[in-house]
């Protein structure tokens, strides 16, 4: 996962005396949480080697997997993924709709046309790379993820993804973070301390409450939208999901 991609790119960092006797791997590569292409790329610088990502799903395994330009091929000799709008419709290439797959290869369960749950968006034209495969241009994440403002317009993961890289800036202050929309005009800035042995429980306290306070601002700026009211709450501790992922985003109201 993302986390613990994030958590050994941190390691790292704090220890570059561990780069001397560190072997990079060919590739790193992350699923099950969203990531952005900063996350990525910084994760990459740190720990030496290329980091790509997986789009997977539990019923289907692999949906998309990133080449170097950045498009995540989607493999069609294993698995036919379908756009469609709220009618069940295919809509046209570049729009975004509700990921629909049928998985070729499950023969005592066999999956036909299944929802499962995602936004994305596929484009058709031929990537740079050479794979000749189609490809996800946009991966929103969950549907129940989109964050719902008090004017009724809705915002994905995906387009709140492009903030995430204020995050890394303050990644040594902040052990963990996350975004929750507790309701249309509540959303909540959660931060865990870092955990540090050079300084007090208080200065931890204190330098994750001005981190998520940066946070905040970002997430402010993303949404533009004022009348939401916005806090920053400081824990040891973030829930994560029942299946061990740490989402970033959670919204808790629905579409």
């Amino acid at each position: 996962p993302l986390s613990n991609a994030l958590g050994l790119a941190s390691c790292l960092r704090e220890n570059p005396s561990l780069l001397k006797t560190w072997t990079p791997p060919r590739a790193l590569f992350t699923d099950s949480e969203l990531s952005s292409k900063a996350q990525r790329n910084w994760i990459s610088d740190s720990i030496k080697c290329p980091v790509y990502d997986m789009y997977a799903s539990e019923e289907c395994f692999i949906l998309g997997a990133e080449c170097a330009f950045g498009k995540h091929h989607i493999p069609t000799d294993s698995v036919i993924v379908e756009i469609v709008d709220d009618e069940g419709n295919v809509v046209p290439s570049g729009n975004v709709g509700r990921v629909i797959v049928t998985n070729l290869h499950r023969r005592s369960m066999p999956l036909i046309r299944y929802e499962i749950g995602d936004m994305a968006v596929v484009g058709n034209d031929e990537c740079a790379c050479g794979n000749p495969f189609p490809y996800f241009t946009e991966i929103h994440g969950r549907m129940n993820d989109r964050f719902v403002l008090p004017s009724g317009k809705d915002i994905s993961v995906y387009q709140l993804c492009a903030f995430t890289e204020i995050s890394l800036e303050l990644e040594k202050h902040i052990g963990r973070w996350q975004v929750v929309q507790v309701d249309r005009y509540n959303i909540e800035i959660r931060v865990t301390t870092r955990k540090d042995k050079h300084n007090s429980e208080n200065e931890r306290q204190v330098r994750a409450r001005h981190a998520g306070e940066k946070l905040l601002k970002a997430v402010k700026n993303a949404l533009s939208d004022n009348s939401l009211q916005l806090r920053v709450i400081v824990s040891s501790e973030l829930p994560r999901h029942p299946r061990g992922k740490l989402r970033n985003f959670v919204s808790n109201v629905k579409l």
